[in-house]
């Protein structure tokens, strides 16, 4: 599969991440600072979410929180996998799945584009743009050198 080169996908997967990260942060404060945890809790209750409290938070707390990590490429692997599972629960629970695509009708078109964009960082990571990237920069920086080398080109360079 033909790749962009590395500054054009660089930008690429800094914008997709901004996007989804926003997109979080705005339905996570909504759920916290605007509507607040007992009326999402009552929400969720009236469209027959179990543990509906326990979900208000969750919900809020992956959302706002996840979506802060995403803006910066923090714990991506994890916070991809969290909001996967969120958006998941949002479809089943919330009735999403079945109405229809477009969200203006209970549809499932924004949790679908959400779970794509969490899929899409598991799958290929945050960019080069990130903290977790930074991190594993100085984490490669501190390992012995060759540690990463296959053991023929090791053997190869002793020979």
């Amino acid at each position: 599969m033909p790749q962009l080169p590395a500054p054009t996908s660089d930008i690429a997967s800094l914008v997709a991440r901004l996007l989804l990260g926003i997109v979080l942060v705005a339905h996570g404060w909504q759920k916290l600072a605007e509507k607040g945890i007992a009326a999402t809790s009552a929400g969720f209750a009236g469209m027959g979410i179990p543990a509906p409290g326990a979900a208000a938070v969750f919900a809020t707390f992956v959302e706002l929180g996840g979506g802060v990590l995403i803006l910066v490429g923090l714990a991506t692997p994890y916070v991809a996998v969290l909001t996967t599972l969120n958006m998941i629960g949002a479809g089943l629970f919330a009735g999403h799945w079945t109405g229809g695509v477009f969200v203006a009708k209970g549809g499932w078109e924004l949790v679908g584009v959400i779970i794509t964009g969490a899929l899409m960082l598991l799958a290929f990571g945050p960019g080069r743009v990130s903290i977790d990237h930074l991190l594993a920069a100085r984490r490669r920086a501190k390992e012995p050198v060759g540690r990463h080398v296959r053991v023929e080109e090791r053997v190869r360079v002793l020979s």
